[in-house]
């Protein structure tokens, strides 16, 4: 391959100019295999790194069909295929898409012995996780679940703190429970040894006891693999747009919400029933007399009634609304942005 090839999709790729760098592809099948970086990546490497999915996919279908197993299996210098970075930057499409085309590619180890399983465990991916164990040739084999120092993917799911990724897991491969790592280790003994994973081990605040109390957790259920086309888990209904670890403070304020809408609603009733008794209260003033003076009255016999009952109330219900409106608004719309800006 001509260096200024090489040199000339490295420029483009850095630049982000991915459609020429498909287009010298396109024209060289040799370009598909070519090395453009230091540490040995080819375009499909970089362009995985990049979170271009798209482009990926686009790379793979144009690599004929008597080279795939070749240029797919392309390590780079840490072994990694382009099917490892694809499990580890949730990319849970391009994993089906080449393991479709080269299902002995779920097999392939990296330096440190882990296949692409254990990758998209080992970063938290649960859908590229479910999408590859569904392509693996003998779901049951465990041996694709370990690597060489002798952890397992569940291990790294508690070290990483993956708790329902945990859960998969040991749904899908219940004997992995009692898998022993190299020092001995079992999933159980790391659980034991974080107390802070259970209630006990974790002292709450106020604020913390109520959240904790109020979070609803739904049954365990296993899930639907993933298929060619579509996306295994549908992502949780909700009407904000919110990261996941802030759904919890979404609860809260929702039930918080609902539960000041049903304070104010009884204290406008209370109103009415105010202002329906002062109305009552001027029929009986009138029939006695207008030369009497009563309470609420001034001295032509006028009964006014107060626009603001229960004015201590009305007052406080007002300062909860708003109070709770700046919460509501700001999980809505301002959390996502607070969320980009600290990670």
């Amino acid at each position: 391959m001509e260096e200024d090839t090489i040199k000339y999709m490295f420029k483009n790729a850095m630049n982000e100019n991915w459609e020429e760098v498909v287009r010298v592809c396109k024209d060289n099948p040799r370009a598909q295999e070519a090395k453009i970086t230091r540490s040995g990546d080819t375009a499909l490497h970089v362009a995985i790194y990049s979170g271009r999915e798209a482009t990926a996919i686009e790379l793979v279908n144009l690599i004929a069909h008597k080279d795939l197993e070749r240029i797919l299996g392309m390590k780079n210098d840490q072994g990694n295929i382009a099917l490892h970075l694809a499990a580890t930057v949730e990319m849970a499409e391009m994993c089906v898409c080449m393991a479709r085309k080269v299902p002995t590619l779920v097999k392939s180890r990296n330096n440190n012995g882990e296949t692409p399983l254990f990758l998209a465990v080992l970063h938290g991916k649960k859908k590229t996780f479910i999408s590859l164990h569904s392509k693996c040739p003998n779901g049951d084999d465990i041996s694709l679940c370990r690597r060489t120092d002798g952890n397992t993917i569940l291990h790294c799911a508690i070290m990483g703190e993956y708790f329902d990724l945990a859960l998969s897991i040991i749904y899908k491969h219940p004997s992995l429970i009692n898998s022993h790592n190299e020092k001995g280790q079992s999933a159980l003994h790391l659980m034991a040894s974080h107390p802070s994973f259970f209630r006990s081990g974790s002292p709450l605040g106020i604020f913390d006891f109520i959240i904790y109390h109020c979070t609803l957790i739904d049954p365990f259920e296993e899930e639907t693999l993933f298929n060619d086309t579509h996306s295994l888990d549908s992502d949780r209904d909700s009407k904000c747009r919110l990261p996941e670890n802030y759904i919890t403070c979404w609860d809260f304020i929702n039930l918080l919400w609902k539960l000041v809408a049903i304070f104010v609603a009884k204290c406008r009733r209370e109103s009415k029933s105010a202002k329906s008794d002062g109305t009552e209260a001027k029929k009986s003033v009138h029939g006695i007399g207008r030369d009497v003076e009563q309470p609420g009255h001034d001295n032509h016999g006028d009964f006014h009634l107060d626009p603001q009952p229960s004015g201590k109330n009305v007052y406080m219900v007002h300062h909860i609304e708003g109070i709770i409106f700046i919460l509501y608004t700001w999980a809505n719309d301002s959390a996502p942005s607070l969320y980009r800006a600290a990670t």
